[in-house]
């Protein structure tokens, strides 16, 4: 794909997912639908009836259930074993996340979720898919710190709202570590949009589930912490709830194509755009009060997330320190190998470095 068509699908994406998140907030909470399960069922219903048609009419779109070559062994011991785990946990996640718009801030939450990354790297030690560097944990610890210092600079903090958002973060960060441990073990690649439609549908049935219980539990409105809409208010608000759950379906159409369009370093920085676009949206459109203290310590977040992804994309080049890892980055050069180690240098010679540090240049 050319420039301009994936600086179009990266542009859509940013918009879509900012739309999205403001829509949903909108419903939890002005719009008259604060239903976090049924919001979530209705999207996964939506998400696995599109993805069906998609599936008919274009099969090569899903490479890991349709192509001989790439095709999946998908039986019902993958199912019970990996997919529902990570499938209980995303329906958790989605549900915790709808939840939380009532409490806090659609700029204060974006803030929270930049934790993630903290969250999944410590799992990913404990689970052993990654090894510990003081690089990352330096990284990590400011993020940390620049984290909490956005929720001291929270005017309309509330501890319901925070605590709801961090189990959020804390069930989607193992959502993704069982993603890496479950799939990867057994050898699992999925193309996103197989994911989705593998996903989708159990996610739809287990929040159907809660509902269900809900409902037995504490009649026909549901229990207080979930409660479920009747018919009736489904039906007054379908002119809501429909481009809603279209766009998000598009939204994780357009994510596949921008994934595919773009390089990994391109995705990392529109993902930091895509979260300065949420913060300043929820300020400018939706009215958000953010303190100096805040935005101050939002904009060292970034910083530090952008420093975390360059770390992640290039460890080699940060293994003597974060100021040599950025000055290598920003120069597209190595660090130097040595006793008797041979780096190419980009002038097509070879540098050898010896246990004296002597250089010797050759022509390769």
């Amino acid at each position: 794909m050319s420039y301009a068509t994936a600086g179009i699908l990266c542009l859509a994406w940013i918009t879509i997912s900012y739309l999205l998140i403001a829509f949903n907030k909108y419903l939890m909470t002005d719009g008259g639908f604060p239903y976090a399960a049924a919001l979530g069922a209705i999207h996964g219903i939506t998400c696995t009836t599109l993805a069906g048609i998609l599936l008919i009419l274009k099969p090569s779109l899903f490479p890991t259930l349709m192509d001989p070559e790439k095709r999946a062994l998908i039986d019902r011991r993958f199912m019970l074993t990996a997919m529902l785990p990570i499938c209980l946990c995303f329906t958790v996640e989605i549900i915790l996340g709808n939840q939380a718009y009532k409490y806090l801030s659609l700029a204060f939450l974006q803030m929270l979720k930049e934790t993630n990354v903290v969250l999944v790297y410590l799992m990913a030690l404990a689970a052993g898919m990654e090894k510990f560097t003081w690089t990352n944990w330096k990284l990590l610890m400011c993020i940390c710190m620049a984290s909490f210092g956005t929720m001291k600079g929270e005017l309309h903090f509330t501890w319901i709202g925070f605590s709801i958002q961090m189990l959020c973060c804390v069930t989607g960060s193992f959502k993704i570590t069982l993603q890496g441990v479950l799939l990867n073990s057994q050898g699992m690649k999925f193309d996103a949009l197989s994911y989705i439609i593998l996903v989708m549908p159990i996610c739809a049935f287990i929040q159907l589930s809660f509902l269900g219980t809900s409902a037995l539990m504490g009649g026909p409105g549901g229990m207080d912490f979930m409660p479920v809409p009747t018919m009736a208010v489904i039906a007054s608000k379908w002119h809501l709830l429909v481009p809603n759950a279209l766009l998000a379906f598009t939204l994780n159409v357009t994510a596949v194509a921008f994934i595919k369009a773009s390089s990994s370093v391109t995705y990392v920085l529109a993902g930091i755009v895509k979260d300065m676009v949420i913060v300043l949206g929820g300020v400018i459109v939706m009215g958000d009060v953010v303190s100096n203290v805040q935005s101050l310590f939002f904009t060292a977040q970034l910083g530090f997330l952008m420093l975390w992804s360059m770390a992640k994309m290039c460890p080699a080049k940060f293994e003597n320190g974060i100021v040599q890892g950025v000055q290598l980055v920003l120069t597209n050069e190595e660090l130097p190998s040595k006793d008797g180690a041979v780096a190419l240098n980009k002038d097509g010679t070879a540098t050898t470095y010896g246990a004296a540090d002597e250089k010797e240049k050759t022509k390769v």
